[in-house]
């Protein structure tokens, strides 16, 4: 047997052949157990997932599905949708599962598809997205309805490898070919099974026209310039996102591009006849021709030109049509328009007058020329009227129809007129009383005479007349004119009326009015109104005129004139004598109230017998009557604060007094009587008025205005500090004011409780009360265990075992006692008695409390560096007996202060 050594640093020593076979047979069994285990199952893994995200009653739609190429999204697709087929899901939305018809058509065409069914997308309430990874699908479910998302990642199924090994057996494939045309290019559209094809290779005649990217099952690509009757063999070959190609498609395509439109024509006339010429880009266009269309008919050319009869004032399109082997062209329409045809023209004649009637016979508008009584005229209007220069001869008239630069033939008519018989133009009037009739001269040849009939008689056979007018007459004038065939014109008919007589006055007297009665005794030309001039003033009546106010005592001049138009009769002129029985009231000018004076001053109207003015002076019961020569009186005397009614009118000498002049007075404002209380800073005023009317108050304050009001209360703000303010109170009439009612007023601060400060020095308490700020301060008091002192400081002596009860107050210079501060002074206990026993080293001190208020609350014992407290009446204290001398000091507490010391010397013998 040979012996194997494996030597092992892992091992740290070696390896017999008994271990190295131990080893060999473990590994055969790892093996076995591998081989022999079930396997992992990614599908029921997916399924699984299904259940638990979503519910069979319920639709599924794919919303994306991605991988590196379409053929792993191909194959996912259909593997899922199997799946979930088979587990019972109903799949929605068709249109969002298949990418493309092609995608659809060639998984059909592998019979992958021919099951499926799918509901309409609304009824979808997942939505699955699956990401197609290198070894592994990453799987997302969303809920619609909740908004859940559920994402997952699962090995690559078998039944999945299986299907993507078959549909990478799709090969790119070009579907169809297409020829189109944009202008004079050749448009290539292609169809192919995108996504499977995802590139096209294109050729023509040998020539490599790229390799180009397709997004869609459509692709076009486009030949430039191409000229019909070329021919064009086009090889396209499909690739996939591997560049693998597969099977080449080709056409032979021949270019049939249709002839191009004709791009101009023009047009020329010669001889009756009209000729049409045209431009085309390519008149070497195999079997090329021209389909003419114009006014008279349809032709068909082969040259660029076409020659008809002519057609006068025609405005219409020639249509040519450009036809060849591959087609025809787009027609194209040319407007043409022909020269103007001659107008149709009808005259009438009235009398000097010459209507023309015209009418256009052509298609388009035009202008008019017109000659007659050799003047040529320019008209685009259907009518045309001309007034002879010499009536009853025969006119030649001629129109031609004018279109810009082209004239249509002349239409020439022979036209007889006549003088007509039109009735003559009257002007009547009457002139400064003289009634003159004047007749316009007529010019035609045969005139004979003329006739003026007034009033049914004939007064004149010339063309004026003037006779003397008449008031209150009518004047009915007839005028015509006579040929000399004795033909009489139109009668012209006048009726003027002359103007109306002088009026009849009456007047009286009513009251304080004037009244003035005009009366018209025309009978045939009445009056429109009378015109009345009294006192310089003119007025306009029609019958009555009343002036108020004109019964003053004067006489007046009337003049009065009748109206009709603007004709006025000669004046009337009376006197009219008027009795004063009616004064204007005065009129107040201005007034003037000082204390105890009241000054009046007034407008008055005077009659003619003015004698006085009556004053009633009324205050309160009493009644006074003064009387005055002028407009002004003074009332002096006057008490302050009345209500004065005043009575002002005017007297003439018969007695009669105007209407009153009544003014209600205030005389001088009486100052109103004020009291005030003070509070806190409030200074609150109390008015009373003094006077018989109301009034105004206002309140000053050290010479500044702070109110102004009727109330009659008013409260002002101040600093209540103890100052001093001066106020004035007045009371207001309007603007005057009266008389001050002036208050000094103190400003008094609170009454504060008042701060005390205590302080110890040796023997004495010092008690310090804190002067208030305040401007009324007067003096601080103490009162100490019952007794008062008049002072800010005072000063105790600090005895022991003493209690003092403290109250400290202010007063202000009212004598207003402010609030106390109380408080408790206490001094300290009175210093202990002390006995002492001394045992040994030990000394025991005895301690006794001699006060009899304020008791101690403890000892306090000094004895060299060392301090003891007791609160007992006994201490032992260890002392060094190597000492003669011992000093204890000791004293009593009571609260926070300490009595004198009690000193015990204890000697060591």
């Amino acid at each position: 047997m040979v012996k194997i050594v494996i030597k092992s640093n892992f091992w740290g020593d070696t390896m017999s052949e008994n271990t190295l076979m131990i080893l060999g047979l473990v590994l055969i069994v790892a093996v076995a157990v591998f081989f022999l285990m079930p396997k992992p199952n990614p599908e029921e893994d997916i399924v699984r997932f299904f259940s638990e995200t979503m519910n069979k009653n319920y639709a599924v739609r794919f919303s994306d599905v991605t991988g590196d190429t379409p053929y792993e999204e191909a194959a996912a697709k259909v593997y899922f949708a199997e799946l979930l087929a088979q587990n019972k899901y109903d799949i929605a939305d068709r249109g969002k599962f298949f990418k493309t018809r092609w995608e659809e058509q060639a998984l059909a065409d592998l019979g992958l598809v021919k099951d499926l069914y799918f509901e309409k997308p609304e009824m979808a309430r997942y939505s699955l997205a699956i990401e197609v990874l290198k070894d592994s699908f990453k799987i997302t479910v969303a809920d619609l309805l909740s908004v859940t998302t559920y994402t997952k990642t699962f090995g690559f199924p078998e039944k999945y490898r299986k299907l993507l090994s078959s549909v990478q057996g799709i090969s790119p494939r070009v579907v169809e070919v297409k020829q189109d045309y944009e202008q004079r290019d050749l448009v290539i559209n292609a169809i192919v099974n995108y996504p499977f094809t995802e590139k096209v290779s294109v050729s023509a005649n040998g020539k490599t026209y790229g390799v180009y990217t397709v997004t869609s099952e459509a692709f076009r690509f486009k030949i430039q310039n191409v000229k019909p009757g070329e021919v064009y063999d086009v090889n396209i070959t499909p690739l996939d996102r591997r560049n693998k190609s597969g099977q080449v498609f080709s056409r032979r395509l021949i270019v049939e591009l249709p002839p191009e439109p004709v791009i101009s024509m023009s047009t020329s006339i010669s001889g009756g006849k009209i000729t049409y010429t045209w431009t085309h880009p390519n008149l070497s266009y195999p079997e090329l021709k021209f389909i003419v269309d114009t006014l008279l008919g349809r032709y068909t050319t082969t040259a660029p030109a076409l020659t008809e009869e002519l057609r006068y004032g025609r405005l219409y399109n020639v249509k040519i049509t450009a036809v060849g082997k591959y087609g025809q062209s787009e027609t194209k329409s040319f407007v043409v328009k022909t020269p103007p045809d001659k107008p149709s023209v009808r005259a009438d004649v009235y009398f000097d007058t010459i209507k023309l009637y015209i009418t256009n016979t052509n298609d388009y508008d035009v202008k008019y020329l017109i000659s007659i009584d050799g003047k040529t005229y320019e008209t685009n209007k259907n009518y045309f009227e001309y007034k002879v220069s010499m009536p009853g001869i025969l006119y030649k008239v001629e129109v031609q129809a004018v279109d810009g630069s082209n004239y249509s033939q002349t239409v020439s008519l022979n036209v007889q007129t006549k003088t007509p018989m039109y009735a003559p133009k009257v002007k009547a009037e009457i002139v400064s009383g003289t009634l003159v009739v004047n007749v316009d001269k007529i010019t035609a040849i045969d005139l004979k005479e003329y006739s003026i009939i007034i009033n049914g008689k004939e007064v004149s056979r010339s063309n004026q007349y003037v006779e003397n007018a008449q008031p209150d007459m009518v004047y009915d004038i007839r005028v015509k004119w006579i040929n000399k065939d004795n033909d009489q014109s139109p009668e012209t008919r006048v009726v003027l009326e002359t103007f109306p007589l002088q009026p009849d006055v009456v007047y009286s007297q009513s009251g304080k009015d004037l009244i003035i009665d005009v009366k018209d005794p025309s009978k045939n030309v009445k009056a429109e109104s009378f015109e009345v001039i009294v006192d310089g003033k003119t007025y306009k009546t029609t019958g009555r005129l009343v002036l108020e106010n004109f019964a003053n005592g004067k006489t007046y001049t009337v003049f009065v004139h009748a109206i009709r138009g603007s004709y006025k009769t000669p004046a009337k002129i009376i006197q009219i004598p008027t009795i004063s029985n009616i004064i204007p009231a005065p009129t107040l000018k201005t007034y003037t109230v000082l204390e105890n004076i009241v000054t009046l001053e007034w407008d008055a109207q005077l009659p003619f017998d003015f004698l006085n003015f009556r004053i009633v002076r009324k205050m309160g019961n009493e009644e006074k009557i003064y009387q005055s020569a002028v407009n002004k009186f003074t009332d002096t005397g006057m008490p302050n604060g009345k209500a004065i009614t005043y009575t002002i009118t005017t007297v003439n000498k018969a007695g009669i007094q105007s209407q009153p002049l009544t003014l209600q007075i205030k005389s001088f404002p009486e100052k109103p009587k004020v009291s005030y209380k003070y509070d806190n800073g409030k200074v609150t005023f109390t008015f009373e008025n003094q006077n018989e009317y109301e009034v105004e108050y206002k309140v000053e304050r050290s010479g500044q205005e702070i109110y102004k009001g009727k109330d009659n209360t008013f409260t002002d703000t101040v600093k209540a500090d103890g100052s001093m303010y001066f106020y004035k109170v007045y009371a207001l009439s309007g603007t005057i004011q009266s008389k001050p009612v002036e208050l000094m007023v103190t400003a008094y601060a609170p009454l504060t409780v008042p701060k005390v400060n205590v302080s110890r020095s040796g023997e004495s308490i010092i008690i310090t009360v804190v002067r208030p700020d305040s401007k009324d301060y007067k003096e601080s008091y103490l009162e100490i265990n019952g007794v008062t002192y008049k002072t800010e400081v005072f000063s105790l002596k600090n005895e022991p075992d003493k209690v003092y009860n403290v109250k400290a107050y202010w007063v202000n210079t009212s004598g207003d006692k402010s609030p106390s501060t109380e408080l408790t002074i206490e001094t300290s206990p009175k210093p202990p008695i002390v006995e002492y026993k001394l045992e040994n080293n030990r000394v025991t001190l005895k301690i006794s409390d001699p006060s009899s208020v304020l008791k101690a609350e403890k000892f306090v014992i000094l004895y060299g560096a060392s301090r003891f407290e007791t609160t007992k009446n006994e201490i032992s204290i260890d002392i060094d007996t190597s000492k003669m001398l011992h000093e204890f000091k000791v004293y009593s507490m009571y609260k926070e202060n300490s009595s004198p010391q009690t000193s015990v010397i204890v000697v060591v013998k």
